[in-house]
């Protein structure tokens, strides 16, 4: 019952906010809108050419995890961040927690209660660093799910805050980079940041041992 409350409520906010987007201009948000225009698309050739080399492949964990995202490999055991909040290692056909991050949450319908983890990689101290994209970036031992925030969304850096933090890598130095997709708009609110001009950007942290 829940989701179906979840699925009226934001129909119903959702149509309201449309309409007084369209009947009463001048509310926010309050970004910039700049006219573009489509390029035609490549052809599909060469490297672009349509081919068959995934027709074959398998599809695994079936209807036992939901949004898979980035995956990453560490010491033979693979790693990925799901809906829900949760980072999760592959064991032995099994789905096994590792780490929650947000507020316990009653499904990923509530993404931006739950968090939701985007880009990952481990870094050469061994722990995973984490983008998620409502609650910002961590640092997680896999060994104990002890985890660590390095930057909060609602931190400014230069100004700006890093609403949406997306990608993420790791340098042999264990200097954190990281993208954040949006200074002006939530995951939730994509949509809005794809009309509006962008304000995504690329960031760095300097991690000290």
């Amino acid at each position: 019952m829940g989701f179906i409350r979840f699925l009226g409520k934001s129909l119903l906010i959702g149509t309201c906010f449309f309409l007084l987007v369209i009947l009463m201009p001048g509310l926010p948000p309050y970004v910039p809108f700049t006219e573009f225009k489509v390029t035609e698309p490549l052809p599909l050739k060469g490297s672009l050419s349509i081919n068959a080399l995934l027709n074959s492949g398998e599809r695994l964990y079936s209807g036992k995890l939901h949004g898979p995202e980035a995956f990453e490999d560490h010491k033979g055991v693979l790693y990925s961040g799901i809906h829900g909040g949760e980072i999760v290692k592959f064991v032995d056909g099994k789905v096994v927690p590792v780490v929650k991050f947000g507020e316990p949450c009653d499904g990923f319908w509530e993404e931006e209660k739950c968090g939701r983890p985007l880009g990952m990689k481990f870094g050469p101290d061994g722990l995973l660093y984490v983008a998620d994209a409502y609650y910002g970036v961590f640092k997680v031992n896999v060994n104990n799910g002890a985890k660590t925030q390095l930057v909060s969304v609602d931190e400014p850096v230069e100004g700006k805050t890093n609403i949406l933090p997306n990608g993420l890598d790791v340098a042999d130095d264990g200097t954190v980079y990281w993208s954040t997709s949006s200074c002006n708009f939530k995951l939730l609110d994509g949509v809005f940041d794809l009309l509006a001009d962008g304000s995504g950007r690329f960031v760095e942290i300097a991690i000290t041992h």
